[in-house]
């Protein structure tokens, strides 16, 4: 499944990989002399630099929300010099990342923290406190939905949401959407056989169908989740940064079934464009951000649930 959201920003912050120092193993470094070993160590260094990629940048998307994409690091346990290929190669260890079969849970808790989690508690805690809002551009609930658009109807949705026990966030999921293994014959290649989202009953316009769960990541949190899983850590990556603060909602293995919610077009040539009829939204409350998917219009029982990710997104992958 192609999948990744984020919010609104007008800022283009570059996001490189760190470089470390790499050093060849006295056992496979052989027995050369000081300056031999040195010239090798230099040659290695050498040819990473000249292969590294360059910097990620954040991409924007049409609707103003930029993605992160997550570079995999190079492995460098596969550099060799030429001398090194009559000696056996050790036996290498099995990979430690994990493919989740079952990425997601509509039991997933509100909050849920990486290794930064106290220094979170006490940034956000500290914080401003005013319920502050963040729409797509274009997006005007009128009439009776009209009130979406007011911070005191979204602090009563995000205390709803606050309140419930995870089977009620559950059992809520699941009256509005339904996860689905998508056809074979699907127009959109790219997707056969993956995940997607349909309306599990008739949704009005602008009805709020839950929130975009995951693990808040600061600092090195999303790298250490990298690791874990690998290159989709960065497809589910919803950047939540307010103001100074980078921060960075990890949806993989960590959310619910909005995670799942696919791309209304890839904007590759060739490929099909269907109508996006859902959305995200920002809520800051109490110094927090809370991510939500809300309709855009009509949806009937059986529809595909569909986001427009936005061109800058697709740059990514």
């Amino acid at each position: 499944m192609l999948n990744g959201v984020a919010m609104p920003g007008n800022s283009r912050i570059p996001s490189g990989a760190i470089h470390t120092h790499t050093s060849i193993p006295q056992e496979s470094a052989g027995l050369e002399s000081s300056a031999e070993s040195t010239r090798k160590l230099d040659d290695v260094d050498r040819k990473l630099a000249d292969s590294s990629n360059p910097e990620w940048e954040r991409h924007i998307t049409l609707q103003g929300i930029p993605v992160v994409p997550v570079p995999i690091l190079p492995d460098l346990s596969l550099v060799r010099m030429p001398e090194e290929e009559n000696v056996k190669p050790r036996k290498r260890k099995a990979s430690a990342i994990q493919i989740l079969t079952r990425y997601w849970d509509n039991r997933a808790p509100m909050h849920h923290f990486g290794q930064e989690a106290d220094w979170l508690y006490k940034r956000l805690s500290s914080g401003q406190h005013k319920t502050r809002l963040v729409m797509p551009e274009g997006i005007r609930p009128k009439g009776k939905r009209r009130s979406l658009t007011s911070t005191p109807t979204w602090e009563g949705i995000v205390e709803t949401w606050l309140g419930m026990e995870a089977s009620d966030r559950a059992s809520t999921l699941e009256k509005t959407m339904k996860h689905v293994t998508l056809p074979e014959n699907d127009t959109r290649l790219g997707l056969r056989g993956q995940s997607g989202v349909l309306a599990a009953s008739d949704i009005d316009e602008f009805t709020v169908l839950g929130p975009y769960l995951g693990k808040y990541c600061h600092g090195q949190d999303l790298q250490v989740e990298q690791g874990i899983h690998g290159h989709n850590v960065g497809r589910y990556a919803v950047d939540c940064s307010m103001d100074t603060l980078r921060l960075d909602l990890c949806g993989y293995g960590y959310g619910n079934v909005t995670v799942c919610i696919n791309a209304n077009t890839t904007y590759r040539p060739g490929e099909p464009v269907f109508q996006d009829n859902a959305f995200f939204t920002m809520v800051i409350y109490r110094g927090w951000p809370y991510i939500y998917v809300v309709s855009k219009q009509r949806i009937n029982k059986g529809e595909e649930i569909l986001v427009d990710y936005g061109r800058f997104y697709w740059l990514g992958y």
